[in-house]
């Protein structure tokens, strides 16, 4: 009977994943949510199981949120729709985030960047889910705007008088 219920796998690892980066998210942390959130992201792909790539789109959408990119966030919850094959309107967290993404962008601009989620096929709206790309997306270079920027040699050297 316990075999029955046994939480592993690539779907254990994707859920488990997915809910550590909410509660990163949750918390204010974005570093450790991209940490948990790729953990996600490969165990969902290797999954196979669309709906279980949508769940982490939808984290990966509230990870959008919280460095500001509400238009990330709404592309990525039209990805999720896609990968679910239907809009979820009935979850809860999905209508809250869909509704501050409304609020930070306007009806418009919030319908035109989710449709733009929807309107993919099935293979690019799993790579649009990709924590990788959403680094990209945040900043030049990638980094993460709750880092501090990475020390260079340069700036290390005293100034030399000109």
């Amino acid at each position: 009977m316990a075999a029955m219920f046994e939480f592993g796998g690539d779907h254990g690892r994707a859920l488990t994943g997915s809910v550590r980066a909410w509660l990163c998210v949750r918390r204010g942390d974005g570093p450790g949510a991209e940490k948990a959130l790729a953990i996600a992201y490969a165990a969902a792909v290797e999954s196979r199981d669309m709906p279980i790539l949508s769940m982490v789109a939808v984290t990966a959408a509230h990870l959008a949120e919280l460095y500001g990119q509400h238009r990330e966030a709404a592309l990525l919850l039209g990805s999720a729709a896609r990968l679910r094959g239907a809009h979820d309107r009935s979850d809860p967290e999905i209508r809250e985030l869909s509704g501050r993404c409304r609020a930070a962008l306007g009806e418009a601009a919030f319908a035109a960047a989710y449709s733009q989620g929807w309107e993919l096929d099935g293979k690019t709206a799993s790579t649009q889910v990709d924590p990788a790309r959403l680094r990209q997306a945040l900043m030049p270079g990638g980094r993460n705007p709750a880092e501090p920027a990475a020390r260079t040699p340069a700036a290390d050297q005293p100034s030399t008088p000109a």
